[in-house]
């Protein structure tokens, strides 16, 4: 059973209980003393039907950017108590907004009960809702080491969602990557640091929690340096038991302190040094109840991650695949697209429970968990704030805007000295497959410099014939993904120890990052980029952005 904090924590829930369920009446004369205080979770549990028991355990995608009736048909029947949206279903702020509140007001008139509406919005490549400039991706905040700064950060990414009717964002992500290596998970990571990650991942969160957004650590018990993608086959993590306590663990460890007002996705990876049976994480007892819930202590909601990847369909059809989830620990099971999948999973359990496959207790206390964090996470209500954003098209607010140009000048900071040495001349060449970055760079200095453009089909001969065309005595190359690191790669060795690589996106394989000028890691996109470097390398640094962080939380 969940146990309170303190009584304040307790009267807190009881308050914010009649708004998760404003049909539901307190009575107040059971205020008087914590041991006549009714629980009004369980009561709440007692008066669902059976449907609505079930509808509550999952977390369901649809392909539509509007409610039609069809959907409406649909969700009435299997009563989800959870949605995630992706981009397919956002069209516009005004769109997101109002679909967000229908989807709130449907869940209340279906099961009595607000939903849990989720996106992905971890920042880099994985930002589900469009901002200018780009959201700094995780690896790029993990570099400034600024804790403050990632908290300060989570509150404006958990006010902008609550803005938007969302409560709750499938972000941090906890897993392990080292920039220097190849990975599935890139800039998703904080780093290949496990203190660093979990420290930063805490930040994060807890800034989240302050505006009632509730966070979600993935992908238990780590996807670590993987190359593989589990959304399109089996994956067996091959590790010690040495190496996932002291360092795939350790960040989710530090998660689980956070209590109930968070969320854990488990992973469709296989450990068998976890589990000898070998099965996806989030099928297995051993990994979900055992080592999450039971030696993590962990007591917010757990997640599965889509039972829709390849990563469990090819484990188990969706239904049998919930069932599983739901046996091994798991509170919520994802099931993203497919009304026929969503149906059966549906249906599968509601049967498992009338056979007692699921017993009726256990459902009970899954549903604890779901309720107590949907009682303590609520979208803004500020409807000014909500016309403002519907009016704007660029997003986010200023205070986030701040807060990324800081991650952007801390980067550049620490990478000052790869930049040192560096000297410009009219034979000095910049090379992008970006217009805005080539004006950008030039924004950044009144220097004469060449400004080359290159595209998708050039090939490392073309850019190396415009090189030596423009007779360019050093360069500078924007790094955007694979195509451009594929076009310096294939320079030749001269031209390669005269060009300094600026990578605004992934982790680079670099052959052999010592046969360039230097290689600048930024790590995300910022529209600024160009100026700023531009400014850094050849003229006396202005000081850094000024950021404040918020006096008060909503």
């Amino acid at each position: 059973m969940y146990k309170f904090k303190s009584f304040g924590h307790l009267l807190a829930i009881l308050f914010l209980v009649s708004g998760l369920f404003p049909n539901y009446l307190l009575a107040q004369e059971s205020l008087k003393s914590t041991a006549n205080v009714p629980d009004p979770i369980r009561e709440v549990i007692a008066k669902m039907t059976l449907d609505q028991k079930v509808g509550q355990l999952f977390m369901i995608g649809f392909s539509q950017a509007t409610l039609d009736p069809k959907l409406k048909t649909f969700l009435a029947k299997i009563k989800p108590g959870s949605f995630l949206l992706f981009k397919r279903n956002i069209k516009s702020l005004e769109q997101v907004r109002e679909m967000n509140r229908e989807l709130t007001q449907l869940s209340l008139e279906n099961t009595g009960v607000k939903p849990l509406i989720a996106v992905d919005q971890e920042g880099g490549f994985v930002s589900r809702i469009p901002v200018q400039p780009p959201m700094p991706s995780a690896l790029a905040f993990g570099q400034t080491q600024s804790l403050s700064l990632a908290e300060n950060y989570g509150e404006e990414v958990g006010h902008l969602l609550s803005d938007l009717g969302f409560t709750m964002n499938l972000a941090p992500v906890l897993d392990l990557s080292n920039p220097q290596e190849p990975s599935f998970i890139g800039v998703r990571s904080f780093g290949g640091d496990p203190k660093n990650v979990g420290d930063f991942g805490f930040s994060i969160s807890k800034g989240l929690w302050k505006s009632k957004i509730i966070p979600t650590a993935k992908h238990f018990p780590g996807l670590g340096s993987s190359l593989d993608d589990s959304h399109s086959s089996l994956v067996t993590r091959i590790t010690s038991m040495d190496d996932m306590l002291t360092t795939d663990l350790k960040p989710f460890e530090k998660f689980s302190e956070l209590g109930p007002e968070s969320a854990v996705m488990v992973s469709h990876l296989s450990y068998p040094v976890l589990d000898p049976a070998n099965v996806p994480a989030l099928f297995s007892e051993k990994v979900v109840t055992g080592l999450l819930r039971k030696k993590l202590g962990f007591k917010g909601i757990i997640l599965t991650d889509d039972l829709m990847m390849q990563g469990a369909s090819q484990f188990a059809n969706p239904g049998e695949a919930a069932l599983l989830s739901l046996k091994a620990g798991s509170d919520i099971v994802m099931v993203t697209w497919s009304y026929k999948a969503q149906l059966k999973a549906f249906l599968r359990i509601k049967e498992a429970i009338q056979k007692n496959e699921l017993s009726m207790s256990a459902v009970d206390e899954k549903l604890r968990h779901i309720l107590i964090a949907k009682s303590l996470a609520s979208p803004s209500s500020d409807s000014l704030s909500v016309r403002q954003i519907a009016q704007k098209k660029d997003l986010p607010r200023e205070k986030l805007k701040e807060i990324e140009q800081t991650v952007l000048e801390s980067n550049l900071k620490f990478q000052d000295q790869k930049l040192e040495g560096i000297k410009a001349d009219p034979l000095f060449c910049v090379v992008s497959p970006s217009q805005h970055f080539l004006e950008s760079f030039k924004s950044g200095t009144s220097l004469k410099l060449k400004y080359l453009l290159v595209n998708s089909l050039s090939t490392s001969k073309y850019l190396e014939k415009l090189i030596l065309k423009n007779a360019c005595q050093n360069s500078v190359i924007s790094i955007y993904g694979q195509k451009t690191t594929n076009l310096a790669e294939g320079l030749s060795p001269e031209t390669k120890a005269k060009m300094m690589l600026v990578n605004l996106n992934a982790p680079m394989s670099l052959v052999d990052e010592a046969a360039y000028l230097s290689v600048v890691n930024l790590y995300f996109p910022h529209s600024s980029a160009g100026q700023r470097l531009a400014q850094h390398m050849f003229h006396r640094k202005p000081a850094a952005a000024s950021y404040s962080p918020r006096a008060t939380s909503k």
